[in-house]
């Protein structure tokens, strides 16, 4: 004989209160070890103190930025004359701020190219392939510089400056140069040797400014960063005269890109093989604690795995919003989605994905009194993202720059993003 079916007076229903995942992506913790509030999958969400927001959308803002990647974006920031400029894979410099591309300096070996805010001009230094070149805000001008070694000035590859002073580096040596004369990007340069100094080789891939308090007051360091991941600080403002060893510290080996580095308040985050490191914790640690204090150790795994898979890829580089409330790390990914990013919110400390903004680069870009500031990353179109009501945050991907307006489409991710660690349904009773 056929039983009869159950009833619905069989069956109690439970309800439960699953919180937002405001701790955001998780990746090193088991999930019964972490708390229910982090998330296995955040994707296209960004974690905040309260809540959970979804990532923008984007627009169109400017084409014709030749005719392949746009690797490199600058802000010109001259007091009240700001300018977005971009470099083309065809080796055109141009103004784009206007929404048009504008020719303003060609015959570049490729759109590669690091630079610099010095003295009311942008100093652009090209990967390796022509001369530094400078921007007064309406034309450009090749440098004159001579190097004290005789090396050709056209092998640099790095600038920055530091108390007055500019520095150039190759990347392929241990030797930086510096100008005897302060408030000048071009001229003689002497070449400062770190071989006799470091104890672990490699050559100089980095160069920042790292603000610590040592007990006697706040100073700035130099500091250097090199491929073997040897860190070498000093401290003074001339390294002809007063220039002294602080220290020389280990780290795991940087990513081999000079992009890979970024000022955070007074700190420097660096993307190494072991995770981001903050480069305060150097001076504290060795090398095994430097692992766990890196800002990344809650998705340590996430990080050591796309690093071991596109580490020498190009594209890594480290974007902090001009309102400071997000930390882009953008990474090559080796898939028909080229770039992604790790976004971390540093008042909260937590983590999360972009996907499908396959940016390379960033600049930023002050605009008018109401639209304040205008940030931007790039590669093959150009697309910015709008993080405040006063924030545009651009990235460029192919010839085209664009603006994040709306992600209505991104709402089907949202199923993605949550993690649920039990799931509790209706039980028979």
């Amino acid at each position: 004989m056929l039983a009869a079916l159950p009833t619905s007076k069989g069956y109690r229903v439970k309800a439960a209160s699953v919180p937002a995942p405001v701790g955001g992506l998780n990746s090193r913790d088991s999930i019964d070890a972490m708390p229910p509030t982090d998330a296995l999958i955040m994707s296209n969400f960004f974690p905040t103190v309260e809540k959970v927001t979804l990532r923008d959308g984007y627009t169109s803002f400017c084409t014709g930025v030749g005719s392949g990647n746009v690797e490199t974006l600058i802000e010109h920031n001259a007091g009240a004359n700001r300018q977005l400029l971009a470099i083309g894979s065809n080796g055109t410099f141009y103004q784009i701020d206007s929404g048009t591309a504008v020719s303003k300096k060609t015959g570049l070996a490729n759109g590669r190219a690091e630079h610099i805010e010095f003295n009311n001009v942008t100093v652009v230094v090209p990967s390796g392939a022509n001369v530094p070149f400078s921007w007064n805000g309406s034309s450009a001008s090749d440098l004159s510089i001579t190097l004290s070694d005789s090396v050709n000035a056209n092998t640099l590859t790095g600038v920055h400056s530091f108390k007055n002073r500019v520095y150039y580096w190759t990347g392929t040596s241990q030797n930086f140069y510096y100008s005897a004369t302060v408030d000048t990007f071009t001229g003689n340069f002497t070449k400062f040797p770190v071989g006799l100094v470091g104890t672990f080789g490699g050559n100089i891939v980095m160069i920042n400014t790292l603000t610590i308090d040592g007990g006697e007051g706040v100073d700035d360091l130099l500091c250097i960063i090199m491929t073997s991941g040897e860190v070498l600080l000093y401290s003074g403002s001339n390294p002809g005269s007063d220039f002294s060893l602080v220290g020389t510290f280990r780290i795991a080996e940087p990513i081999a890109e000079k992009r890979a580095i970024a000022k955070l308040g007074g700190d420097v985050i660096v993307m190494t093989k072991e995770g981001y490191l903050p480069l305060s914790q150097v001076v504290r640690q060795d090398i095994v604690g430097n692992k766990a204090a890196a800002i990344s150790e809650k998705i340590r795994g996430t990080v050591i795995a796309q690093v071991k898979a596109t580490g020498t890829t190009t594209g890594w580089q480290i974007f902090v919003s001009p309102d400071g409330d997000k930390v882009i790390f953008n990474y090559p990914t080796g898939e028909p989605d080229p770039f992604n990013q790790h976004v971390f919110n540093p008042i909260i400390r937590a983590w999360c994905i972009f996907e499908n903004c396959q940016p390379m680069c960033g600049g930023s870009l002050t605009v008018t009194h109401t639209l304040a500031v205008l940030p931007a990353l790039c590669s093959r179109w150009a697309v910015m993202l709008i993080t405040a009501e006063t924030s545009l945050v651009m990235w460029l991907r192919h010839t085209i720059i664009l603006v994040i307006a709306a992600a209505s489409n991104a709402l089907a991710a949202y199923s993605r993003c949550l993690r649920v660690k039990q799931i509790l349904c209706s039980a028979l009773v």
